[in-house]
């Protein structure tokens, strides 16, 4: 009875739960642009973000910077993380994509 009573109000009171989502991208200006234009349409708003850089030495390729960038998002009802993650992996300078709750 009392799972079947949280059901219920989950369905009712959307609960939003915060995750972080990891985009790993080379070519830094080109591929910030898309993300932050792709969160403002999209109406997702950036809670915290955490980032680092990996030389072209420590990644092995010459001349090229891998950047990784670990979002922690707050989605608008209308759009889920699945949305966000094919949305962002389908663009050629970003690498990888994960979720992962916080």
């Amino acid at each position: 009875l009392v799972l079947a009573v949280l059901l219920i109000l989950q369905k009712i009171i959307p609960v939003n739960s915060l995750k972080r989502v990891e985009v790993r991208f080379i070519n830094r200006q080109e591929s910030l642009k898309y993300i932050n234009v792709f969160f403002e349409k999209s109406g997702i708003k950036v809670l915290n973000l955490d980032f680092h850089i990996e030389t072209s030495a420590a990644t092995g390729i010459s001349d090229q910077n891998v950047y990784t960038n670990i979002y922690t998002l707050h989605l608008p009802s209308s759009v889920n993380y699945v949305d966000v993650i094919n949305h962002l992996s389908s663009y050629s300078n970003i690498q990888v994509v994960r979720v992962a709750n916080t």
